[in-house]
């Protein structure tokens, strides 16, 4: 049985990492464009968007820092809602 055989009954989530902050966007609008053709594939049912975080440690304090465009930005950039889902 092939990976396409097994994926073909269950849903498929496609996670995108958003752009870093400060990215222009000329490089945002390359990967939405690279994410509208990856999503013209009927099998994916839903994207998920991750909060990605730099860990930063100084003098016993740690704090995180976001180095990426924050996910409702990116969701809204690419059509996506600014709605949080329980």
């Amino acid at each position: 049985m092939t990976l396409r055989d097994i994926l073909s009954n269950k849903p498929v989530i496609y996670e995108v990492v958003p752009p870093k902050l400060g990215s222009f966007e000329s490089e945002i609008a390359r990967r939405i464009e690279l994410l509208e053709r990856v999503l013209q594939d009927k099998r994916i049912d839903a994207i998920n968007i991750p909060e990605l975080m730099e860990r930063k440690e100084t003098n016993g304090e740690v704090t995180y820092v976001p180095t990426t465009i924050p996910p409702e930005e990116y969701a809204a950039i690419i059509g996506g809602s600014r709605e949080k889902i329980a």
